[in-house]
């Protein structure tokens, strides 16, 4: 737990043992994936990384890279991108070739979240070209794995499924169950996107079953999310909302912020095929704030579209044009930072 993990690092710091402070921090970014690295991870990584300076460029690659990965998973993508592309130049001047290929790894990760879908190839081509040399079988399972994630993105499916079948099965071979049910489950939303539905729910079920095997509750939890939308297109829709349910609560849990916002969207949706239209705007306005939380601007100004609609069809009109204005000044700040 992380008030555990600050008391080792105190007394570690108190006794001036650099190296057990640094190596508690480090043990406790790489336990934490299951979960995703909370925001209050960010502080102790910070704090760690300016104690060691340039005295070991290995663990100052490595406290990079979780760092990037702390800031992507509590929303800050621009600071995560950052840290990655810092992570990745230090280990290209060094000769810590495990520290690079993760590093790469993590950058390609947030091209691809950025749509650079050009830099995340390049960066897990290069990951796998290093991962084979050294042999490292996680690190090329990531690699193949991550450019699944973009070829599917890119609609080349074909391409995409041969992608995790590999990866799936060199995680297999060494044990790396985790992976195995990340690559499952991404091989159902293939299926889903093939409109192979029935498919798509066995995947989301098995790796949903294998996550909670290995306690991964966070991985459970998107398993479920992603079926109730499969359940959803089958017209199951009360099936469907359970399974959303039981995610949003695992999700709170949790304290993973975007998976409960990303969820309260798609229970909204399904309160409108049901024409619930009030609970549907309360899953809306709720997904907003968490939004507001993240800084996901343009996230809002979806919502506050789909809350003005909402509003429009309960007659609520002075209510329904502030939130298209809203959305329409969201929208032209985002043009106005991308010109």
């Amino acid at each position: 737990e992380l008030g555990n993990l600050e008391r080792v690092h105190e007394w570690a710091l108190e006794a001036k043992a650099k190296e057990t402070a640094v190596r508690s921090v480090l043990t406790a970014a790489e336990t934490m994936k299951v979960r995703r690295p909370p925001r209050e991870l960010i502080p102790l990584l910070e704090a760690t990384l300016e104690l060691i300076a340039d005295e070991n460029a290995e663990w100052s690659i490595r406290l990079g890279t979780y760092l990037s990965r702390a800031c992507q998973r509590s929303g800050e993508w621009d600071r995560a991108l950052e840290c990655a592309e810092q992570a990745v130049e230090q280990a290209r001047t060094g000769e810590a070739s495990a520290a690079l290929e993760d590093a790469l790894l993590q950058q390609g990760g947030m091209y691809r979240n950025r749509g650079q879908s050009a830099e995340a190839l390049s960066a897990f081509d290069e990951c796998e070209v290093l991962a084979r040399a050294s042999g490292r079988r996680s690190a090329l399972a990531g690699a193949i794995g991550g450019r699944g994630l973009v070829l599917g993105q890119q609609g080349d499916l074909a391409r995409a499924f041969e992608c995790f079948r590999e990866a799936e099965e060199i995680a297999a071979a060494i044990g790396d169950h985790q992976s195995v049910a990340f690559y499952r489950t991404n091989r159902g939303v293939l299926h889903e996107w093939r409109g192979e539905i029935d498919e798509a729910i066995a995947c989301y079920e098995e790796a949903e079953e294998l996550s909670r095997s290995l306690g991964d509750r966070l991985r459970a939890a998107v398993c479920l999310g992603n079926r109730a939308n499969a359940l959803v297109q089958k017209g199951e829709l009360d099936a469907g909302m359970g399974c959303f349910f039981e995610a949003e609560g695992i999700s709170r849990e949790l304290g993973v912020k975007q998976r409960i916002a990303q969820l309260l969207v798609n229970r909204g949706g399904v309160h409108v095929m049901r024409d619930e239209v009030s609970q549907a705007i309360e899953c809306y306005e709720e997904a907003e704030q968490l939004n507001q939380e993240l800084g996901d601007r343009r996230g809002i100004a979806v919502l506050l579209g789909r809350r003005g609609s909402l509003l429009r069809r309960e007659e609520r009109n002075e209510e329904a044009l502030a939130c298209y204005r809203e959305a329409e000044t969201i929208g032209e700040e985002i043009q106005d930072q991308l010109q």
